[in-house]
């Protein structure tokens, strides 16, 4: 998994994203291949016999009959399908008899600390007050404290405040005037770890352990603390640590002054009968250690030429300054000079421009000149100088040639940082050195993310070989020696060992196209050749608008040129069953008059180019469908095109790219039909037979949910109340589960419950939209998978999202159904962010890259017995590692009361076959997909709503371009110093689009 957050993909330009799937984050490494494909065995490939004595004594008492206030208790283990014995990237932690620990809350007083001063004041709080019992402490450095003796046992009171004297990470020495920092220590609770394993050990019914969470984060504390602590690590919140001495550090340059570090992600989870510590390899990027100037030339380069993005993608960076002799010290940049600085000052800096260079930026000089001898020791200039008379304004770059002898370079901003006073300060970025390992928290360019895949991606037995070699060496178990001091003075051990747990492999459901055509299915994927769609739909009229640009080649000179490649896609299409008109009209626009001189898009104009141009194309009548043909992947023209067309327009669109195009390959044609077809209401595939009798019946319709919360150009500086959450909700409309009509939608993140309200008047139009196409008839039972969950948000599901939910049936049945208790609901949540990993441990059992065959289902091993939950790799990734989806049942009133039949033994094998069945639902691939068709349609939503948001105010100001009009008075807008709020809520997909798969 990449920390940093990426660029979008382009969805739909990629007619094989999808069958790379989720796992390009994951796959295999350009110079790691060596180290060869073959199943190697980790560990003896023995399944615990505790574990599984457990799992059955458990079940053998469930209660399955819970109430409405509690998770849905498992009803039994799945049975279907062939046994496999896995490797999990796990290793199994052991805690002694009585295990207890004291958990401390920890408060620095002074406001607006620093994060990385934070560290340096808990270093320093242990070093001075608690160094005799440091031996038994665990901390984060943030807030936390974890300690298996009790550090008030000499004080009455449940905390103590201390005074902590402070020095900087590089001073030998307290400096004469060192600040002193309260900071209070709280006792907080003591967290029984043996109760947590009684309990996850026990077998009886009434076993009830509430206090879990405490106990595991409390856990990830104790085990993590030894990479926390270690100058030899970098790490970031998550538990996520990377080597970044010389020997050990694998990096990879991304350009633009930025790394991409490889590292490890730990964490513990609660498993039946154990507990257990999953270690899973991990990617994120960091800053270089380099010039200021170097960084930001690099930035400009492959970046954006914008000096807000340019600032954005600086805060927060610590710099070292080299104009000085004295020792090392790091300064925070807070932003870029601008005009607004010290406006309430007697003498305000005088800034020409946000962003603006050395010689652009005076500031008052007190005492112009000092007395012969006299030497100042700033490290910058002051914005709040006092009120003097004697003074005058002189520039940056005046200051610096004057008192340094240094030239500055007049294109490169000042920075702010903040000196000691808390107050901002200027420095050229001439004068400044990157701190190295700095996570970057802005998001990587399309190039830079091209990079990335090839660092991350590596083969599954190039990942488990990291995991049971560097990985346990960062857990200090390596070479199954306790090397972790804070493990043993705990009294924890980890064992070498990867764990083994049992799998199954089911079997592949039978695909149906027109005429009861049945094609081969192998390894999760088949070929359509010449079979029609089930439901191919008839397309009456459709243009085609090819974008141009002297910034990429022209494939198609004049429309003529074009005219081929239409003919090519027509008879594909017509291969298909699919019945079009020729086009008639279509029109060529060349868009690089909305290029900058840095060769970025302006996107104000972009936007007005591509909407002048489709209101030309449609001034005499809306065509159905319009081709638009893209000059290359660029992401700004892709999302003005969907931004135009989804939102402003109404106009169906399908994009396509014009060099891909232009070589008329039958599989990209393939591809572009398959997506056509969708989008314009057609069925490509079904499924043979329904065995669990869910679909079959018609009566059952099956939601999608997924929300994002993307961190958008125009919300950047914006609080937390001003950041978007994005809603996307799809939903099947008949037993054939093939058409997914979606609404999205964007809400404020604050409140939380903002995006529950909105979910129950989205379920209300799908419930709608289904009696529509179904004789005015509700469905018996919905049953919605719900992505964009984390582990920590399941109770939040519970109480606010499931009444929402049932309260919009409740609105839309009529009394006769309800008092049947209808409709019947299941939520099962969905989860892709996981970092549980499984390798076959038989060479039978593995794919061609070594992978588990795609169909494997895990229940057991990594679970807990009481909670209904499993993994299935439904797909066969091209690349790479496989990551399976994560599946939790957190309620369910379908599938626990249905009644089995062979080949299904219980409920359990229900779902996963279901689940599974779905995974070959996904529309616009003929291969099994790794979520279940409607998760993967709602992220996909999610994807396009990101659309929408990019660029949303169009920050051009340093391109000189302004918003287009027609945005602008689309939206309400606040503009403010470092960004702009929007209504995001706004933003809605066109009524013409919202019955349909235009997001597809």
């Amino acid at each position: 998994m990449v920390s940093v957050p990426l660029a979008t993909a382009l969805p739909e330009l990629d007619a094989e994203a999808e069958v790379m799937d989720l796992v390009l984050m994951e796959g295999s490494e350009i110079n790691d291949d060596n180290m060869g494909d073959t199943i190697k065995r980790y560990s003896t490939a023995v399944i615990s016999s505790v574990v599984e004595e457990t799992e059955n004594a458990i079940q053998t008492v469930q209660d399955i009959n819970n109430s409405a206030s509690d998770l849905v208790r498992r009803p039994g283990f799945g049975t279907r399908g062939a046994r496999v014995a896995l490797y999990a990237n796990y290793f199994e932690l052991s805690t002694p008899a009585g295990c207890e620990v004291f958990r401390y809350n920890v408060e620095i007083t002074q406001p607006g600390v620093p994060k990385q001063k934070q560290r340096q004041i808990f270093n320093l709080l242990l070093d001075q007050h608690l160094s005799d019992k440091r031996y038994c402490i665990a901390t984060d450095f943030r807030s936390t404290i974890i300690s298996s003796a009790d550090l008030l046992d000499a004080n009455p009171e449940p905390e103590v405040l201390y005074d902590v004297r402070y020095k900087g990470e590089a001073q030998t020495e307290y400096p004469e005037d060192a600040p002193i920092f309260q900071v209070k220590i709280i006792f907080a609770s003591k967290v029984s770890v043996s109760s947590l394993v009684d309990y996850l050990s026990s077998t009886k019914i009434c076993a009830m352990f509430r206090e879990k969470s405490e106990v595991l984060q409390a856990l990830d504390l104790i085990v993590g603390h030894e990479a926390q602590a270690s100058p030899r690590l970098a790490s970031t919140p998550g538990n996520i640590h990377f080597p970044i001495c010389d020997k050990s550090a694998e990096r990879f340059n991304l350009g633009a002054g930025l790394d991409a570090l490889r590292g490890f992600a730990i964490g513990v989870r609660a498993a039946t009968a154990r507990l257990l510590v999953n270690c899973q390899v991990d990617y994120t990027v960091f800053f270089q250690k380099a010039e200021l100037t170097r960084v930001i030339t690099a930035y400009r380069q492959d970046g954006s030429p914008s000096v807000f993005r340019l600032e954005s993608f600086l805060r927060r960076l610590q710099v070292q300054v080299t104009h000085i002799n004295q020792q090392a010290r790091f300064k925070i940049i807070v932003g870029l000079a601008s005009p607004l600085d010290g406006q309430d000052l007697p003498h305000p800096p005088i800034v020409a421009c946000h962003g603006a260079g050395p010689r652009d930026v005076q500031f008052w000089r007190c005492d112009p000149n000092p007395e012969a001898g006299q030497i100042d020791e700033s490290e910058s200039m002051d914005i709040d100088s006092p009120p003097e008379e004697k003074g005058k304004y002189i520039t940056v770059a005046e200051f610096f040639f004057q008192k340094y002898g240094i030239r500055l370079d007049p294109h490169m901003p000042v920075v702010k940082i903040l000196s000691r006073n808390k107050q901002p300060a200027y420095l050229p970025a001439d004068v400044c050195i990157v701190r190295d390992c700095q996570p970057a928290r802005s998001r990587i360019t399309e190039a830079q993310k091209m990079k990335m895949n090839a660092f991350a991606i590596r083969k599954p037995a190039a990942n488990a070989r990291s995991i049971t070699s560097k990985g346990a060496e960062l857990l200090g178990i390596s070479s199954g020696m306790n090397t972790n001091t804070t493990l043993r003075n705990f009294g924890f051990n980890i064992s070498p060992d990867l764990i083994t747990v049992p799998g199954r492999v089911l079997p592949s459901p039978s695909v149906v196209y027109a005429n009861k055509s049945k094609p081969d299915i192998l390894s999760g994927g088949w070929k359509q050749r010449s079979a029609k769609f089930c439901k191919p739909c008839r397309l009456s009229s459709w243009d085609f608008l090819y974008l141009s640009s002297a910034k990429d080649r022209d494939y198609f000179p004049s429309p003529a040129d074009l005219r081929p490649c239409i003919a090519g896609l027509r008879s594909k299409l017509s291969d298909y069953g699919v019945t079009t008109q020729p086009m008639t009209n279509g029109h060529r626009v060349d868009i690089t008059p909305a290029l900058s001189s840095n060769g970025k898009y302006n996107v104000g104009i972009l936007d007005q180019t591509i909407h002048t141009a489709l209101k030309h194309l449609t001034r005499a009548r809306k065509p159905e469908l319009v081709l638009v043909v893209l000059p290359s992947t660029n992401g700004d023209v892709y999302n003005s095109v969907k931004r135009i067309c989804d939102v402003h327009m109404g106009i169906m669109n399908i994009c396509t790219l014009a060099p891909k195009l232009s070589k008329k390959d039958e599989a990209y044609l393939s591809n572009l039909c398959l997506k056509l077809n969708l989008k314009m209401g057609g069925v490509n595939h079904v499924l043979a037979t329904d065995k669990s009798g869910v679909m079959s019946d018609g009566k059952t319709m099956v939601v999608g949910i997924d929300t994002t919360h993307p961190l958008t150009r125009a919300t950047a500086g914006a609080g937390p109340d001003m950041q978007p959450v994005v809603v996307g909700m799809v939903g099947s409309i008949d037993k054939h589960l093939a058409q997914w009509p979606g609404e999205v939608r964007i809400e404020k993140s604050q409140p939380r419950r903002t995006t529950a309200a909105a979910l129950g008047a989205m379920l209300e139009s799908r419930l709608q939209l289904w009696a529509s196409v179904n004789r005015n008839q509700l469905p018996e039972n919905i049953v919605v998978y719900r992505g964009g969950i984390s582990d920590g948000e399941y109770t939040r599901v519970l109480e606010d999202e499931i009444p929402l939910l049932k309260s919009a049936c409740a609105k839309v049945y009529p009394e006769s159904e309800k008092r049947k208790d209808l409709p019947k609901l299941s939520v099962i949540i969905v989860s892709k962010r996981h970092r549980t990993r499984f390798y076959p441990s038989q060479e039978a059992d593995a794919d061609r890259l070594s992978n588990p065959r795609n169909g494997t289902v895990v229940d057991r091993g990594v679970t807990e017995a009481r909670e209904w939950e499993f993994y299935l790799q439904a797909h066969t990734p091209l690349h790479g590692t496989a990551r399976p989806a994560h599946y939790y049942v957190i309620w369910d009133e379908v599938f626990r009361f249905r009644k089995s039949q062979p080949p299904f033994a219980n409920a359990a094998d229900i779902l996963e076959g279901f689940t599974h069945d779905l995974c070959y639902l996904f529309g616009r691939t003929n291969k099994a997909v790794s979520l279940c068709a409607p998760a993967y349609y709602a992220d996909l939503l999610c994807a396009r709503a990101r659309c929408y948001l990019t660029e949303t105010l169009n920050d051009n100001n340093g391109c000189g371009g302004r918003p287009s009009e027609y945005i602008v008075q689309k939206k309400k807008i606040d503009s403010k110093e470092m960004g702009r709020a929007v209504d995001f809520t706004t933003i809605r997909v066109h009524a013409d689009l919202r019955k349909t798969m235009f997001y597809i």
